[in-house]
């Protein structure tokens, strides 16, 4: 190895002690600017991350909507080996879960609790436009995590816990309350569906059952006109004939004390059938209308089945009896608001730790830099 090759070398004993040397600088150094990132640090206030848990109601939380769910005619019904077991119901689980992803996506109860709860807002100086520009941008702070089967979460970055918190309570208490309205107005639109559908085909069957009853007293008035008029013809046309006749004068001139007539002609036994007919018509009674009407037994039951139909009281006392009637019961989802997640964004111990190993590396490559410079200048100088 040639001398130049040496002389180039680095000498680890002579690093290690030129370091050694400048333990004082590199020591001040790193500890100074510890202790300003320290001081800053602590003065800072910390950002952290806060997760709300939203998961969808269990099958358990879902029971109390049984007697509403379970009212039949209100719903799809479910088959098992074409026998009906049931109703799919009209408050699901699925739909809840729903409408609190379209709430959060909207960012309506959000917005709605920001405005009621951050100072900033409540006491903001610029115009409605900007007002509205900031609200938006609060918003989307909030980011909406979305898994099936699983739990989703609302995170957001705060350096406020105890506001961001409390907005989102409030956001929860929001959100129930709008998606309650929509279920209260939802199920108060099928009842009045129900209601106006009764109502339609009872009117429809009614009507239907008068205008066969006109019918039959239209039909029974032309009955009885037509045969009078045909016992009329038929008295008419009751005329003797020869046979009769010869009878007659046979039984006249032998001096029978017992006169016995022939039998009746087919024209008077025609007559009188028809006048008797006409008779027992007109006899009937008013109510025998519906005996004679065809069809009208079924049409009848139907119209006892429609005005008995019991839906609509089902409805009612189901949704009293579910927790869509008591505001502070009622949850289209399980928000764990007892249990928010808070973690710090960024690890000011390891931070700080960083800072001294960066700083100790600087003031050790200044000390280096320093020595061989001066061996340089030394070297030159001689």
């Amino acid at each position: 190895m040639s001398s130049s090759q040496i002389d180039d070398e680095i000498d680890l004993i002579e690093l290690i002690e030129i370091l050694f040397r400048g333990k004082w600088l590199i020591g001040g150094v790193t500890g100074i600017i510890s202790v300003i990132a320290a001081v800053v640090l602590t003065i800072m206030p910390t950002t952290h991350s806060m997760t709300l848990s939203i998961r969808s109601l269990s099958p358990q939380d879902m029971s109390g909507y049984a007697p509403l769910n379970n009212v039949a005619g209100i719903s799809p019904p479910i088959y098992a080996d074409d026998n009906l077991i049931g109703q799919t119901g009209v408050i699901l689980a699925e739909d809840l879960m729903r409408a609190v992803r379209s709430d959060i996506e909207a960012k309506a109860s959000l917005s709605a609790a920001l405005l009621e709860l951050d100072p900033f807002f409540r006491d903001f100086e610029g115009t409605s436009t900007e007002k509205a520009q900031a609200l938006t941008k609060a918003t989307n702070a909030f980011t909406f995590q979305r898994r099936e089967n699983t739990s989703d979460f609302l995170v957001t970055e705060t350096q406020n816990i105890l506001l961001t918190r409390s907005i989102l309570i409030r956001f929860v208490e929001i959100a129930r309350a709008s998606i309650r309205r929509q279920n209260l107005i939802a199920i108060a639109n099928l009842s009045k569906s129900i209601e106006a559908s009764l109502t339609y085909e009872i009117e429809a069957l009614e009507a239907e059952i008068d205008n066969d009853k006109q019918t039959y007293f239209d039909n029974l008035g032309r009955k009885i006109t037509i045969l009078k008029e045909q016992a009329k013809i038929a008295r008419a046309l009751n005329l003797v004939t020869p046979s009769q006749n010869l009878s007659i004068n046979a039984t006249a001139s032998s001096g029978a004390g017992n006169f016995q007539p022939a039998n009746e002609s087919s024209f008077t036994l025609g007559y009188k059938a028809l006048e008797e007919e006409a008779r027992l018509l007109e006899q009937r009674k008013k109510s025998d209308w519906k005996i004679f009407s065809p069809g009208y037994a079924e049409k009848a039951a139907q119209l006892r089945k429609l005005k008995n139909d019991k839906r609509l009281q089902r409805v009612e006392t189901g949704l009293a009896l579910s927790p869509l009637s008591r505001p502070e019961t009622f949850t289209p989802a399980i928000f764990d608001t007892e249990n928010i997640l808070v973690e710090p964004v960024s690890n000011k111990p390891l931070i700080i730790i960083v800072v001294a190993l960066l700083s100790g590396l600087l003031a050790s490559i200044f000390v280096l830099f320093r020595h061989y410079a001066a061996q340089r200048n030394f070297i030159s100088a001689a």
